[in-house]
Order: structure tokens, then sequence, then C-alpha cells
């Protein structure tokens, strides 16, 4: 038996275009379905791996959304907010059982039974235009993300035990960005 991996996303997408040189809008929203085989089957492998499974797959859930829309300033400056938000990472609880053939990690629930917290960022750009020559364009900008400093786990130890459920990585912090562009 091979590992087989399927994907199955559905997805909606709607635009408004900058007809008028004032705003554009684009909005998404998509929902993905995943079916995993354990890592590690192959033509031999410990059954224990199968516990907790559904038809010999984890199969769980996750979503994202996103929103970005584009305004014209005065001075031409464009000023870019944009909003995310995703479902937290899937997992299941898991225990180190020592076997006669080593230790193995077994599958305690199944896979998505627990996830991380949902994931909201926001964020902003400003940026200037200046044109150089007719093909040359030289582009200041200001970047802030994660405006209101999120620090959602991203990924926690899922082994029972005292270190269940704490964090091993958190969303970045705020961050500013300036920058020069130069395109030609």
């Amino acid at each position: 038996m091979g590992a087989n991996r399927n994907y199955y996303t559905w997805e909606i997408t709607a635009t408004k275009r900058d007809t008028g040189g004032r705003w554009s809008l684009l909005t998404s929203f998509a929902k993905t379905w995943n079916y995993e085989t354990p890592l590690g089957l192959g033509s031999s492998f410990p059954p224990s791996q199968l516990l907790n499974t559904v038809d010999r797959q984890n199969q769980y859930t996750n979503w994202q959304g996103r929103i970005n829309t584009t305004s014209t300033l005065p001075w031409g400056i464009l000023m870019t907010p944009g909003i995310g938000a995703q479902s937290g990472v899937p997992f299941g609880r898991t225990f180190v059982s020592s076997r006669n053939y080593g230790s193995a990690t077994i599958l305690v629930e199944p896979c998505g039974k627990e996830r991380t917290a949902n994931i909201g960022l926001f964020e902003v750009r400003a940026q200037k235009q200046f044109h150089v020559r007719e093909r040359i364009v030289l582009s200041g900008f200001f970047d802030v993300y994660n405006i209101f400093n999120t620090n959602a786990e991203q990924a926690v130890a899922a082994s029972s035990g005292s270190r269940l459920l704490r964090p091993s990585a958190i969303t970045p912090p705020r961050i500013a960005r300036l920058g020069v562009k130069f395109q030609f």
C-alpha cells in the first residue's frame, strides 16, 4: 500500500476592477478537504499507524478567506489594506509507546479532532510611484504586517504529557517595512 494524499479545494473569488482610477477590490474564500495516508506506510509498517484513521487515512478540512482593496488617495498615494483569516492547524493527540521493534507514535484521537486557534491578520501598504522615464518607475512603499499583533499558535505539541498543547510556533509579531522598488 503506497502513501496517498488527495486534496480537493472549492474556491470562490470576486473582483471589482479599478475602472475610474479610484479603487479596486479582491476577495476570496477557499475550503479544502484533505485525505492523507499516515506517513511511513509502505510495504512494511506498524499497524498502530492506522489507529484513529478513517478508511486508512487522516481526513480533515481547512478554510481560508481574504479581502484586499486598493484606493487612490490624494497626491497619487496607493493605500492597500488587507485582512485575512484561516482555520487553525488540525492535529490529533498522540503518545509514544515502546515496542519490541522500537518506539512508536500512536494517534490517540483522529487527526482534526483538535485544532490550533483560527488566525486573523490585518495589514496595510502605502505606496507612491514616480515615473523617472517612459519605462522606468521608482516606487516608495511602507508596509505594516499583523497590525493588531495577533499571537495565535501555528503549531502546538500534540504528544500526551506535560508538553501537550504547548506552542512550538506562533504568528510573527507586528512588522513595519520601508522600501523602494525599481521597475524597468
